[in-house]
């Protein structure tokens, strides 16, 4: 089986389709197959190696997920209680599109975690979203972004569909946490969840000895050669150096994020460290709100709910994608895979390397 996936993205790595790619499938948390093939940089000097870090965008999500999770087993956060009992803030009800700007339509609920968590909020999606978001200051500070935010229109009612958040639900999610943990949300993911499961390189900012390991940031130009794209050392290309994201910002490395899908995997333990209950792994899990006829949302992440010859995976697996190529999913059996590229126009969960890595690890299970 490695053989065969290690084959395949070698010669997406020689063709010059991306520059190198990383995985690993697990079975209940034991290691079957992993490799790292292709190259560390676009002109292919160096080969990969398995401590490459790499940005991962959205797969910050799920870990957003866990951290209020915790908070709510604590009894210190109700994800159904509007967030104005945790931060200052509220929406300006709902808007459309008018004259090429937001106008407001009508008044709404207030938003509450759970729809931020299963993109249900109405808050950073759809038309009116992303035009308050490119009106805004790109975010440097989680609370003054958030704070920014104060009174934005939504782009429809609280729950009454679901749009794509990709920054401003989870930063508020984020936020939140980072408030009612009275600590800040970096120190917070790091004390309750990067320390005890040893993720030793998951972090915001990257230190000196981890910046020449950060895999060089590519895209396809439009003569379908493989160019460099230069982010500096920032974590997504929205973002100022260093911000602490909830919905993205965060850097890793295969191994580390394995150490987070394998506590997914085992019901919220790992190496006898428990870091959510059993409850709160299946509430995760559990469908929230439908996407399309073949997946629903969870709680910060993605559910299968079909399986044919377009959506490989079980029904029932659940997971997340990046941006730029990141990937993961858990299977109902316990079987987990990770999957780590970073290319800057792979269209994050519609990659076709993420879909095509699908695909072989199913078709050798």
């Amino acid at each position: 089986m490695c053989k065969s996936i290690s084959e395949v993205f070698e010669n997406h790595a020689k063709s010059g389709n991306i520059t190198g790619a990383t995985f690993s499938i697990l079975d209940n948390g034991k290691q079957i197959c992993c490799d790292t093939v292709g190259f560390f940089d676009v002109d292919k000097t160096k080969r990969l190696k398995d401590d490459a870090i790499f940005r991962l965008a959205s797969m910050t999500k799920p870990i957003t997920a866990v951290a209020v999770l915790i908070l709510r087993e604590r009894g210190l956060i109700n994800i159904d209680k509007p967030v104005s009992q945790y931060v200052d803030f509220n929406h300006g009800g709902v808007g459309k599109m008018v004259d090429g700007k937001p106008s407001f339509v009508c008044s709404a609920r207030e938003i509450t975690l759970r729809d931020c968590l299963c993109h249900a909020s109405g808050l950073g999606s759809g038309v009116v979203g992303n035009y308050q978001l490119v009106s805004r200051a790109k975010p440097y500070d989680l609370k003054k972004y958030v704070s920014c935010w104060n009174g934005a229109l939504l782009d429809f009612l609280p729950m009454q569909k679901q749009e794509y958040s990709p920054i401003v639900a989870f930063d508020l999610i984020a936020c939140c946490v980072e408030t009612v943990a009275n600590m800040p949300y970096e120190k917070f993911l790091q004390k309750e969840i990067f320390a005890p499961l040893n993720m030793t390189e998951t972090c915001y900012q990257l230190s000196e000895e981890q910046k020449p390991r950060l895999v060089e940031m590519c895209k396809t130009d439009g003569d379908g050669k493989l160019v460099k794209v230069d982010f500096g050392y920032k974590a997504f290309h929205l973002f100022e150096q260093g911000y602490t994201g909830g919905g993205a910002g965060l850097f890793s490395t295969i191994g580390d994020y394995v150490k987070f899908v394998t506590m997914l995997s085992n019901k919220g333990e790992y190496n006898g460290k428990r870091i959510l209950s059993e409850q709160s792994i299946l509430d995760m899990a559990t469908p929230q709100i439908a996407i399309n006829d073949y997946e629903d949302w969870g709680l910060g992440v993605r559910i299968v709910k079909k399986q044919d010859e377009y959506q490989s995976l079980p029904i029932g697996s659940f997971g997340w994608s990046g941006a730029y190529g990141t990937h993961f999913w858990v299977e109902p059996t316990g079987k987990s895979a990770v999957f780590m590229l970073n290319k800057a126009d792979v269209n994050g969960s519609g990659s076709k390397y993420s879909k095509q890595f699908e695909r072989l690890v199913q078709s050798y299970l």
